[in-house]
């Protein structure tokens, strides 16, 4: 299921608090936890299919939703995920 077909569960003003809200707390990492629920949901696998599943959700938040800002901050979390070999996804803490 696309991300824009999942997120009209929630309106834009709802998805944009939680975003920038989990944005604001724990130096970023909810917020990268929050995008990785997202492409978790979607059966991501391998480092190359999370990359262009997270660039997939960027271009999703600013011409579907209208949110570049949020887009933005998504696009600066994507370098702080690493896909594990064994079909994990961490956050470098070391990026915050």
């Amino acid at each position: 299921m696309r991300l824009a077909d999942r997120l009209r569960v929630l309106n834009y003003e709802m998805y944009s608090e939680l975003l920038t809200t989990a944005w604001r707390c724990n130096s970023d990492i909810s917020a990268v936890l929050l995008i990785m629920q997202d492409v978790i949901a979607m059966g991501v696998i391998g480092r190359r299919d999370m990359e262009r599943q997270i660039d997939q959700i960027i271009v999703e938040l600013r011409k579907v939703y209208k949110m570049p800002n949020i887009a933005d901050l998504v696009l600066s979390l994507k370098d702080k995920i690493t896909f594990n070999t064994n079909s994990t996804y961490s956050v470098n803490k070391t990026a915050f």
